[in-house]
C-alpha cells in the first residue's frame, strides 16, 4: 500500500498541495513540518520559504551532521517520527539513494511527504 502511494503521490494524484489547500481553506493551525536532511538545499531553498509561509512551521530537523535552532533536533528520521508524532508532513532533502526508503517510513507512519527530485535513485523503484 505505502508503495502505491508513493507512486501515486509522486505522479500527482494524490500531491502534497491538495491537502495543503484544504487544511488552509478549513481555518486549520499551521501545518507541522520536519525536515530530513539539513544540507544546502534545505538551507537555500526549504528553510526560507517555509519561514515565509505562515501556513508552516518548522518543527523538527534530522540530519546527521547538522542541526537548527528552534527546531526539535534528530539523528535520523526515525527518531524524529517517534519524537514528534504530532508532525503533518515530512520534506525530504536527502540523496536520491536514500530518498526512496525515508519516502515509505514516513507514509507508513502516516505522514504526507515532499520529495525532491528525483524521487529514487532508479526509476522503476518509484514506481512500485
Amino acid at each position: 500500500m505505502a508503495e502505491r502511494l508513493l507512486a501515486l503521490t509522486a505522479r500527482g494524484r494524490y500531491g502534497v498541495g491538495t491537502f495543503f489547500q484544504r487544511h488552509k481553506a478549513t481555518g486549520h493551525a499551521p501545518i507541522k513540518i520536519g525536515i530530513v536532511g539539513l544540507g544546502k538545499i534545505a538551507r537555500d531553498q526549504h528553510l526560507p520559504a517555509l519561514a515565509a509561509n505562515p501556513d508552516f512551521e518548522l518543527v523538527a530537523v534530522a540530519s546527521r551532521n547538522a542541526s537548527l535552532e528552534d527546531a526539535a533536533n534528530f539523528a535520523t528520521l526515525e527518531e524524529m517520527l517517534a519524537g514528534v508524532p504530532e508532525l503533518d508532513a515530512v520534506s525530504l532533502c536527502t540523496p536520491p539513494t536514500v530518498r526512496y526508503g525515508q519516502a515509505r517510513q514516513a507514509l507508513q507512519a502516516g505522514k504526507h511527504v515532499m520529495l525532491e527530485k528525483p524521487r529514487a535513485l532508479r526509476s522503476a523503484r518509484s514506481r512500485t
